[in-house]
């Protein structure tokens, strides 16, 4: 008997091809497959001790200037969970304390330094101060 084509012997064929040629793509991930992008010499830099003292003689970890109190992202962090259980909410009642009309939808406000910053649909970021 002779052996002809078939559907089902096509597809055998294909799918072995298949997954032959994926398991030629996959790596171990480890760092020692891969080729550095430069030739730049492997020497590390020194890491500061936060525990050190700087030279005003305060703690490394005191709060300096450009340290962030409350949520330092949209969702307070890089998980999105929205929980902050070392923050609290306000000691009184909240009360709208000015508004203005944007015109079109808008997405979620940052609030840095105290200017509310806002993006609309139509691609435009809006920077609002109190007035």
């Amino acid at each position: 008997m002779t052996e002809r084509s078939t559907r089902r012997r096509y597809l055998r064929v294909l799918g072995v091809g298949s997954i032959a040629s994926l398991a030629g793509c996959t790596g171990s991930g480890d760092a020692d497959d891969e080729t550095p992008a430069t030739d730049a010499p492997e020497e590390g830099t020194e890491t500061p001790d936060t525990e050190e003292t700087d030279e005003e003689g305060t703690d490394g970890n005191a709060s300096s200037p450009g340290a962030l109190d409350g949520a330092p992202m949209f969702r307070y962090d890089a998980a999105n969970t929205g929980h902050a259980p070392d923050e609290s909410g306000p000691a009184e009642s909240p009360a709208v304390a000015w508004t203005v009309d944007l015109g079109d939808k808008v997405s979620s406000a940052a609030v840095v330094d105290g200017t509310v910053h806002v993006g609309s649909l139509d691609g435009t970021v809006h920077a609002l101060t109190e007035p």
